[in-house]
């Protein structure tokens, strides 16, 4: 075990579909950052890193102590890093057609629909409120972490032979690193 996994509360990424149930529950609103909050958040931030990830929701992990799952996540911003607590997508703008992956769905990734831009509502781990317009990556990384928060995941979003294609290519996928 290495030290990022005993240093923090979260002991793994949830997986599609071994943890659908999990991933399908709505987060927690926070009340009030707390430390533990705060702790949480900045081991998230370290798992998104590890994983080489863009975004994180509280949802995707299984934490000590974090059950039900707060309602944030965070983002990797160059060499910083976003919180946001208690996130509400105020509106999008356009559409943009591109690859999208997830953390929980392992290295499969689909092309998709997602917002061109996003403006979001949150607070920040010292309580501050931000509204920010998010555009481009960053703003498909919002709006799929804010679905997560809400049980919502990539696949909810595809049309149906889209869907039932994903999944076949994510057994697949799922299948050869048994086998590895």
């Amino acid at each position: 075990m290495d030290q990022l996994t005993r240093s923090g509360p979260i002991t793994r990424i949830r997986t599609f579909p071994e943890d659908e149930a999990a991933l399908r529950r709505p987060a927690k609103h926070v009340e009030a950052i707390s430390p533990e909050i705060a702790a949480f958040a900045r081991d998230l931030c370290a798992w998104m890193r590890r994983e080489d990830g863009v975004g994180l929701a509280a949802t995707q992990v299984e934490a000590v102590g974090m059950d039900p799952a707060p309602n944030l996540f965070v983002m990797a911003r160059g060499p910083e890093d976003l919180v946001f607590v208690n996130p509400v997508i105020l509106d999008t703008m356009g559409t943009d057609i591109s690859e999208e992956g997830c953390l929980s769905f392992g290295r499969v990734s689909w092309t998709m629909p997602a917002p061109q831009s996003a403006r979001v509502d949150f607070l920040d781990l010292h309580g501050q409120r931000h509204i920010v317009l998010f555009r481009g990556i960053a703003a498909r990384c919002v709006t799929h972490e804010t679905d997560h928060l809400k049980g919502k995941l990539m696949i909810d979003r595809m049309l149906r032979r889209d869907r039932k294609r994903f999944l076949a290519r994510l057994a697949k996928s799922v299948d050869s690193t048994r086998t590895l």
